[in-house]
């Protein structure tokens, strides 16, 4: 067999095993969080996009019950400070944040509406931050696994360098949907 011919086939056969391989760690990557951020220009206010996902080993149930829950909240979200709900109705409340990041503190208050353990859509009411919108979906996968997204565009009202805020929801995303998963699923065990 010539060497040309032997080099073709053995570059086959590993195409071959990697791309048989691909779907597995694809899968397997989902476990941890996926966050794309972009400074959004064709926004309005040119807001920056976020959209993050993560696969939860755990029921929708639970996990539902800790994003609706302040007092869990505050343990997902590090530069959370403080999470009250200041009003509140049928598939619906409006929540108050205090945040702190670096030397910024913001307070937001938006609305949430809740589909339950579907989607939570946000939307600004008042505070420091000049856009907040967004939306949480949950689906279920297969058993107890559940695939989280989040999918939003914020940005505050206040200066704070392009730089620094990228900088913070490429960190921050990341984390929170890591503490929410690890919450959800210390639960199960």
């Amino acid at each position: 067999m010539s060497h040309v011919l032997t080099t073709r086939l053995i570059l086959c056969a590993l195409a071959l095993c990697l791309s048989a391989a691909a779907p597995a760690s694809a899968v397997e990557a989902d476990f941890n969080p996926q966050v794309e951020v972009r400074k959004d220009t064709s926004h309005p206010r040119e807001a920056y996009y976020v959209r993050g996902s993560i696969i939860i080993r755990a029921p929708r149930e639970r996990i539902w019950a800790l994003m609706t829950d302040c007092s869990a909240t505050r343990r997902m979200v590090p530069q959370l400070r403080r999470c009250r709900v200041e009003a509140e109705g049928e598939g619906w409340d409006h929540r108050k944040h205090v945040l702190r990041s670096g030397p910024f503190r913001l307070t937001s208050i938006f609305r949430s509406d809740y589909d339950y353990l579907e989607s939570v859509e946000i939307s600004l009411v008042s505070g420091d931050m000049d856009v907040q919108e967004g939306v949480w979906r949950l689906t279920a996968i297969d058993g107890d696994l559940t695939r989280l997204e989040y999918e939003a565009w914020s940005k505050p009202g206040i200066w704070v360098p392009d730089w620094f805020i990228a900088r913070c929801i490429k960190k921050d995303v990341p984390t929170i949907l890591t503490n929410l998963r690890n919450m959800a699923e210390e639960q199960a065990s």
